[in-house]
Order: C-alpha cells, then structure tokens, then sequence
C-alpha cells in the first residue's frame, strides 16, 4: 500500500503532497498495525462457523492478555507502554463486562478440554458454573421423563381417570404425618431423583480424563460420542456450545441476501432464494457439498420428470 501511495504522491502536485502521509506517520502505522495484529487473529477465531466459538471465547481472552502482557515486557511493539497499557486495561474491562457471562462461562465447562475452568480466579466462581450446569440439567432430566411418562401412559385412561371421584385432603399422601406425640412432624428436604442423575453425570464428567487424542476433537463431537454416557448432560452442552461467540455468522448472512436479492433480482422468490442461500452454505462444508453436487448431477441426467 505505501509503494502505491508513494507512485501517487512522485505524480501529485505540490498542494496535493500536503496531504500525503509522512514518513514518521508511516512508521507509525506499521507499529500500531503490528501491536493490533493479535486482536485481528482472535476476532478471526472467534468468527468461525464450521466449528464451535462460545468455548473458546476465555481461552481466546487468556491467549490474548498473555500475548500483550509479554510483548509490553519484552519491548516487542515499539508502540509506546502507555498504549499498550490502554490495551491491557481495556481487555480487563471487557472481562469484567462480558465475560462472566454465564454462556461462555458454561460452554468453557462443556468444552472438554477447558471443564477444569482454570482462568477463574476464584473456587466460588468455579462452583456457581457447576450449579448453574446442575439447574439446566434437572430441567432437561424432568422434561425427559414427563416426556417418557407422556409416551407410556395409555390414552384410555386420561377419560376414565376423570369419572373417579377426587380424594378428600385426609386421604391425600401430602398431609403431614404425625409423630409419637401426636405433634406433625416437619417435612424433611429431599433430592429428587433428576438432582441424583445430573450430579452423578456431573462428577462423572468432571473426573474422566481426557486422551490426547480428543484434546483436538470438536466438542459438539465428542458430546455426540459419549451421549449415551451422559444422556443429560449432552443435551445441556447442544445449547450452549451451539452458540456462537460474536455476530459475524449472521451478519455474513444478510451480506449475502442483499447480493442475492439484488436491484435486477428484486422479484425472487422467497423459496428460491432460500435454496441459493442454503447452496451456499453448503458449499463451505466439503463433505456435504460433494454428496449434493453428485445428486443434482444426477437429476440433471436424468432430464425433467414426466407425469
């Protein structure tokens, strides 16, 4: 860019170099661009779509803190400490914004390879991650069986259930029950048997050791795999490592309807444009694009149907 800048200004006029950047601004530009190269490689990991982003959004922060803290006292930037310094605090600013939102905090637990959550500072945060798992979890688990009771009750039933006559409270298993003094005994706190489920999957989790050889697996893979191990668990972990970090995805995407449904195609149809979007999402997956570029291949041999 400065070589082409520099033919432009060789033919410019007098008043015009005026305007042209000076040496001293282009040295300047080159520092700054190198002490922002960091942050454009973690927007470029967080902006990824064909892999999961919410997981590694503190990682990414740690990566990050890591890189400035260690060029700042290694003089790497020639920028000045005073704008790094600008740096640093505003990242800790956007950690205490941000990043304790309980999204990436939870999708950081579900991501095998950071469950440990070692970047929190302290246990209690640690643990109120955990609990808010466990919350998730016990709503899965219960919705799961109110959908298996749902399933296994016989639809004959429900009719012949309402002609029964209702019970009285006194007959009523809610009642407290007395003790030898015939006082009420008080009710006792009990776990019900979704909080069991979810705590063992939990401490099951937690204490199974990862291979090597997962270490570079997809998570949403891997939850996949062992979905049988944790049939709650996976389920939790489909929805918050299904998010995605940052709204570059979704912007891409109306980038992409608006050259699709541009001012000559301003009366496409909705379903066709629809299909041309979904064409080409499909084309960033290898594995998909090769299978559906073999089946219109194929309907185009074959030619029109005929009814």
């Amino acid at each position: 860019l400065r070589e082409h800048i520099e033919a432009a200004k060789s033919k410019a006029t007098r008043a015009q170099r005026k305007k042209f950047l000076l040496d001293d601004d282009w040295d300047l530009l080159e520092e700054f661009h190198a002490a922002l190269k960091p942050f454009a490689m973690a927007t470029k990991v967080l902006s990824g779509e064909s892999y999961v982003t919410s997981s590694k959004v503190l990682e990414t922060w740690r990566r990050l803190m890591k890189t400035l803290k260690m060029a700042k006292d290694k003089n790497k930037f020639k920028v000045s400490d005073k704008a790094i310094d600008v740096f640093i605090s505003a990242l800790e600013r956007y950690w205490d914004k941000y990043m304790q939102n309980m999204v990436y905090l939870c999708a950081a637990a579900f991501d095998p390879r950071h469950k440990k959550l070692k970047l929190l500072r302290s246990k209690k945060m640690r643990d109120s991650v955990w609990t808010r798992v466990s919350q998730e979890g016990c709503t899965i688990a219960k919705r799961m069986d109110d959908a298996r009771k749902k399933q296994a009750q016989p639809d004959d039933l429900s009719d012949e259930s309402q002609q029964l006559a209702p019970l009285s409270e006194s007959d009523s298993d809610e009642t407290e029950c007395a003790d030898a003094n015939g006082q009420p005994s008080p009710a006792k706190p009990s776990k019900s048997s979704e909080d069991f489920r979810v705590t063992a999957e939990i401490a099951k989790y937690r204490a199974m050791p990862i291979p090597s050889k997962e270490r570079s697996c997809d998570p949403l893979i891997w939850w996949k795999k062992h979905k049988k191990l944790f049939p709650i668990l996976s389920s939790v972990a489909r929805g918050y490592l299904g998010a995605a970090a940052s709204s570059v995805a979704s912007e891409r995407l109306f980038s992409l309807c608006g050259h699709v449904s541009s001012g000559r195609r301003s009366r496409i149809d909705s379903s066709l444009m629809s299909a041309i979007i979904y064409l080409n999402s499909c084309s960033r997956i290898p594995e998909l694009w090769s299978v559906l570029r073999k089946k219109i291949r194929e309907n185009l041999e074959s030619g029109p149907r005929r009814n």
